[in-house]
């Protein structure tokens, strides 16, 4: 599945931080192939704010694009956290283009 920067920082933000040692497993694999390498840094000029928050150079407006390849576990556990997202009423905007690629794939 392609992500954009985008994407990628948020589900890295969503994926949970506690659960069983098979889940936090997968999730740490996750958080490597989510992750930005040292070259990526450079070539999008990667930075994070003081607030958390990050910025970076589209390419030609264009948002750069990885390909990502997630297991069905792996899937899951990212449905379920934009699912409880939802159900406590905390999904924004930012969220939209994650559950359409995640959910839709997954019905």
């Amino acid at each position: 599945m392609e992500l954009t920067v985008k994407e990628r920082l948020i589900v890295l933000t969503i994926l949970p931080r506690e659960g069983t040692l098979d889940t936090i497993k997968i999730v740490h694999k996750l958080r490597n192939d989510l992750s930005f390498s040292e070259e990526e840094h450079k070539q999008m000029n990667l930075i994070q704010k003081d607030d958390g928050s990050y910025s970076w150079d589209e390419i030609n407006n264009i948002p750069v694009l990885k390909e990502i390849k997630f297991g069905e576990i792996g899937k899951k556990i990212i449905c379920d956290e934009l699912d409880d997202l939802n159900t406590d009423g905390q999904v924004t905007e930012q969220h939209l283009s994650l559950f359409n690629k995640f959910k839709k794939e997954s019905e």
